[in-house]
């Protein structure tokens, strides 16, 4: 009880705002102590990681049924990341790969270990939504009754709007999980579904790594968790590398760090084409150059026969406003470069990206108007070297001179060609007749 008579009521009603606000802080912290035990508590319960001579994993091959998508891309018990802008189509592309994927199809040049069981859970799309988008992507891949009948097994969808964070994750993916024992989980989008401050790389991690981890592992499967780049970004991107663009989703860099795997969709100048960049884990996506080189970007298109993707040509206007012929003449005469040199001098001399003259390196090396020589090195792999034809071969090198059986795969629209060649020119001819044709 207060006696003096000349405190105002004034100062009592601030004292007991301090006096509550103190209270206040210390109920947070005691609630943040006890969080902290239960986390110490369950910590413990949990064994450590076996430790294992270094050796032993020499000697254990990579278990091939643990491979979902690509050449071990995404594997059982890991997660990929699909990034790309608001508006462009994230969701139908998702789509399309799964319908692809859940009937054992390639889906945008990302092959699949078998049909697989997927699992979509997703936030952005109403039933109407879903029905054009599903309706159009099976017109335009033309899917047999068969292939149909497949999907429908393979593939399932849950639409969740309201649960965030913890009730999520034993509200919804842990009773979906153990209902339908996908192989593939689909996340779409992270926002919609984290219930948290993904700046923050601690509070990412409590959802990535703490809640979605255990389960991937405790049910057998993969995730691809669907995310979005920041608003308004205005970032000058003309000089990316492929690795460069695994930071292109919002958020902490944590998120990115989690995935085993990346997937960027970038909307390029020309409307209705986006550049897929392969951003992490590229070399194991699965995308090759007619002559086998790793690719770490692809272009596609939306389909102007309905709601679908499909295979484009890189815009003009762009890297590909640089020719076969801008290359060739960079090649010196009477010189062996090695390659990255002469990518090198390619990108300093004359601009070309390193994509697109990588591009069209392969282009020059199977129509025979350049040659790949390889040059042995001591403890690893061989250099290649690049010459003219009519240039001698430096005196170590090895020389490929017996015809090669060459693969090229035609793509335009729906039309998928695989042509075989007994050699470089007959097929060059051949392709050149067929992209006429298909254009």
């Amino acid at each position: 009880m207060i006696n003096d008579k000349n405190i105002s009521s004034d100062q009592i009603a601030s004292a007991l705002k301090q006096a509550k606000n103190q209270i206040k802080e210390e109920q947070k912290a005691w609630a943040k102590s006890q969080a902290t035990e239960r986390e110490i508590q369950s910590a413990l319960q949990t064994p450590p990681p076996e430790a294992r001579s270094v050796l032993s994993y020499k000697d254990e091959a990579p278990d091939p049924e643990k491979t979902l998508l690509g050449d071990r891309w995404l594997c059982v018990g890991q997660g990929a990341l699909a990034v790309g802008p608001t508006g462009i189509g994230k969701s139908t592309s998702s789509m399309q790969q799964d319908i692809c994927w859940s009937i054992g199809r390639e889906a945008f040049g990302i092959k699949t270990s078998k049909p697989q069981r997927i699992l979509v859970i997703q936030a952005e799309n109403d039933s109407g939504d879903l029905h054009e988008m599903i309706k159009g992507i099976i017109l335009g891949l033309g899917l047999s009754e068969e292939e149909e009948r497949l999907c429908g097994q393979n593939l399932i969808i849950a639409c969740e709007q309201e649960r965030t964070g913890l009730g999520f994750i034993h509200g919804v993916l842990r009773p979906l999980l153990e209902k339908h024992r996908p192989d593939i989980v689909r996340i779409d989008p992270l926002m919609a579904f984290a219930g948290c401050d993904l700046t923050q790389a601690a509070e990412a991690a409590k959802f990535l790594r703490n809640w979605i981890n255990p389960l991937l592992k405790s049910f057998n499967c993969g995730a691809i968790i669907v995310h979005h780049t920041p608003k308004n970004n205005n970032r000058d991107t003309s000089q990316y590398r492929a690795s460069d663009w695994a930071y292109a989703g919002s958020g902490s860099a944590d998120i990115v760090n989690w995935a085993r795997a990346m997937l960027v969709i970038d909307p390029s100048k020309e409307d209705g084409n986006f550049r897929f960049i392969a951003a992490k884990r590229g070399s194991r996506i699965g995308w090759k150059s007619s002559t086998g080189e790793n690719e770490l970007k692809r272009w596609f298109k939306h389909s102007s026969g309905g709601i679908c993707w499909e295979e484009a040509e890189e815009p003009l206007g762009g890297s590909s406003q640089y020719t076969e012929d801008n290359l060739y003449d960079l090649m010196p005469f009477r010189v062996c470069m090695p390659k990255d040199a002469f990518i090198e001098t390619a990108k300093a001399a004359a601009g070309i990206p390193k994509s697109r003259a990588n591009s069209l390196l392969s282009k020059l090396l199977f129509n025979g108007r350049l040659v790949e020589d390889k040059l042995p090195r001591s403890g690893t792999n061989p250099q290649k070297i690049i010459r003219r034809p009519e240039t001698a071969p430096l005196p170590n090198a090895i020389v490929d001179k017996t015809p090669k059986k060459q693969t090229k795969l035609v793509r335009r629209k729906a039309i998928v060609v695989d042509v075989t060649a007994r050699d470089s020119e007959e097929a060059s001819s051949y392709i050149e007749l067929i992209e006429d044709k298909a254009v």
